[in-house]
């Protein structure tokens, strides 16, 4: 078997992540309590990691369209801002 690949290992750490408590609360009673349209089956509610090819020249960063809780869709575009170097 081969060793992860670093976007393995940066996909396996995203999905991993707790380093929001109020997201992470968030998301744990979205999954207590998933869409009835998913009942009966095993709900993601964890981070998404990204996907596509990892040599592309143009990134695309969204939202889910629940994200915006709590005036975090701000705190977020800020980051990504940030990050971009907006």
């Amino acid at each position: 078997m081969q060793s992860p690949t670093a976007l393995e290992r940066l996909n396996a750490r995203i999905v991993r992540c707790r380093r929001c408590p109020r997201l992470v609360a968030h998301r744990e009673a979205a999954a207590a309590e998933p869409p009835l349209r998913y009942r009966g089956q095993r709900y993601w509610a964890r981070p998404l990691p990204g996907f596509g090819d990892p040599r592309a020249r143009l990134l695309l960063v969204g939202l889910a369209p629940a994200a915006a809780f709590d005036g975090d869709l701000v705190v977020a575009g800020e980051a990504l801002a940030i990050e971009v170097g907006a």
